[in-house]
């Protein structure tokens, strides 16, 4: 890559990156749609410490995963004024940042339970445990935990997909 082409898609970078205020505002109301979808979800759980264990998970996943999102679907859909082009930027960026800032999270609590009994800290085994042990928390959110985001989350995906498909500017 040229110095000249770096230095373009630095500068798109730098265009793409959204204000503070969207993102604070952008990010409470997805998190909270992300975390109305997961409660809406286990309102039927007998414990009420474990609905707010996991209805947190998602609005500390939703409400990081939205300024995130936001910057890649501008970065992708660019100045183009093709709302269909830039739906989709929106609707996959925020779909896969939200979903895999979530797994993620989910992956760390569930680690964190397992850490008693991994070995010491840095070693080679240790490695090999954090690894499976992350592997096999994703696949479990992947096979449990996506289900949360249904209904809710993926209407709340679309109507925040076409907000930005038909923002008047890309700075949005």
């Amino acid at each position: 890559m040229t110095r000249g082409r770096l230095g373009a898609v630095v500068a798109h970078g730098r265009t793409s990156l959204p204000s503070l205020g969207v993102s604070l505002a952008g990010s409470s109301v997805w998190a909270t749609f992300a975390g109305a979808g997961a409660f809406l979800n286990i309102r039927h759980w007998e414990t009420a410490s474990h609905q707010a264990e996991v209805t947190t998970l998602f609005v500390l996943g939703g409400f990081t995963a939205f300024a995130p999102a936001l910057f890649a679907a501008r970065f992708l859909s660019g100045r183009r004024a093709d709302a269909t082009g830039r739906f989709a930027a929106m609707f996959l960026s925020l779909a896969l940042a939200t979903t895999g800032i979530t797994a993620l999270l989910f992956g760390l609590e569930y680690r964190t339970y397992y850490a008693e009994w991994h070995a010491e800290t840095f070693s080679y085994v240790w490695g090999l445990q954090l690894f499976f042990t992350m592997a096999n928390a994703l696949y479990q959110f992947a096979v449990i935990g996506m289900r949360f985001y249904f209904p809710i989350g993926f209407a709340a995906i679309f109507v925040f997909s076409l907000w930005f498909a038909r923002a008047a500017r890309p700075d949005c």
